[in-house]
């Protein structure tokens, strides 16, 4: 691993401590960050259609397979960023509805925010704590793309299809912690739990998919413990999923 991938991993990791030191020792207000951590996926998707508008711009459409994704539903070149973008953010906003539905209930039936009044909502919980979490997140997330995309090149050999499927992984992480955090919040009245669960399978999920490719260990320990339906071993084509979701970085 390069000494600029070991010094962007360790912001991705010192971003994501700061939020949980903010919880556990600050009084910061664990539904904030929580909201934080889903801003940050927005970020994400930004940086990712950024990405994508970059490779097609240096690139055209020279890098795509030639057998389109069954997601992509035929859509090529320029028009991947739009479908990118719409379809992501409707991932992001269910996810904040079931966030904030949890949240009424954490306030008590009638007492929170409207489920669907989402950018409302959000408004709610910016102050001055999860500024300062969600700024450190954004110079981690820059850093990153700096580090994984620009100054190695791989804007010059990534393809628009694998840089659109590879933002998903977070999203598939988020949503089944908000919903699972909703559970351990109203049977222990305990934020703090669920944001350490979060913050610890949020770093593990980071630092696998930066090092997936670069790190011989890691990429053998996913290609090794990711199976496929039973327990069999993975498709040809389950084994590309795989390899967009972790190898081509967030």
């Amino acid at each position: 691993m390069t000494t600029g991938k070991k010094t962007s991993n360790a912001f991705l990791i010192a971003a994501n401590l700061v939020p949980l030191i903010g919880v556990l020792f600050f009084g910061w207000d664990g539904k904030g960050i929580i909201v934080v951590y889903i801003l940050e996926t927005v970020i994400i998707g930004i940086l990712n259609a950024l990405k994508m508008l970059t490779v097609y711009l240096v690139n055209g459409t020279k890098n795509e397979e030639e057998e389109k994704s069954e997601f992509t539903q035929g859509v090529s070149g320029l028009g991947l960023i739009p479908f990118f973008l719409f379809h992501y953010n409707f991932f992001i906003f269910v996810q904040s509805v079931l966030f904030f539905a949890f949240s009424s209930m954490w306030e008590s039936i009638g007492k929170g925010p409207e489920p669907f009044n989402v950018i409302a909502n959000f408004s709610l919980y910016i102050n001055s704590d999860t500024l300062l979490a969600l700024g450190s997140l954004l110079m981690a997330n820059l850093i990153y793309v700096a580090d994984d995309f620009i100054f190695s090149e791989k804007y010059k050999t990534a393809s628009m299809q694998s840089l659109m499927m590879a933002p998903y992984k977070r999203i598939f992480l988020q949503q089944f912690l908000v919903i699972l955090g909703g559970f351990i919040f109203m049977l222990t009245g305990g934020i703090s739990i669920v944001m350490g669960l979060f913050v610890v399978l949020k770093i593990i999920a980071d630092y696998l998919s930066a090092n997936y490719g670069n790190n011989p260990k890691v990429t053998s320990w996913i290609t090794k413990n990711v199976k496929g339906k039973n327990g069999k071993e993975l498709s040809d084509e389950e084994k590309k999923m795989v390899e967009n979701m972790f190898g081509r970085g967030k």
